[in-house]
């Protein structure tokens, strides 16, 4: 029984949350940069903890975040920094503990505490030894 709302998930006056075409099943909108379960992996992930830097820069200023993986892949990883960095945002990533740096991109982020964010990344063109490691 649903007590509010139509058969097809959708609550009458309220803005769509969901795509359909005639004929079709109904499936929620979804961005890559909205989603963390996208299993677009691009390898393997590796459970690891590399300190890295984040830079970037915006008008006028110029940021520098430190922070840890979680979790690596040869295109990508999950890190933990104290700061909160926007989707999107490209920055220049450095692995402190071989000093290779590559291009970057924040695809998600979540807070996981008062003190900590969880971010995301997509890395752009990362050598094949980037992480140190054999992924």
């Amino acid at each position: 029984m649903r007590p509010f709302g139509r058969l097809d998930g959708s609550v009458e006056g309220a803005p769509s949350l969901w795509s359909s075409e005639k004929n079709m099943r109904l499936v929620p909108k979804q961005s890559r940069f909205d989603t963390q379960t996208e299993n677009n992996r691009g390898g393997e992930r590796v459970n690891s903890r590399v300190p890295v830097i984040f830079e970037w820069e915006a008008p006028g200023r110029t940021f520098k975040i430190e922070g840890t993986t979680k979790d690596t892949s040869p295109r990508g990883c999950m890190v933990i920094t104290p700061s909160h960095i926007a989707v999107r945002q490209k920055l220049k990533l450095i692995n402190r503990i071989n000093q290779k740096n590559c291009e970057a991109v924040v695809i998600w982020h979540k807070e996981d505490s008062q003190a900590n964010w969880v971010l995301g990344l997509e890395l752009q063109e990362p050598g094949p030894d980037f992480w140190g490691l054999d992924l």
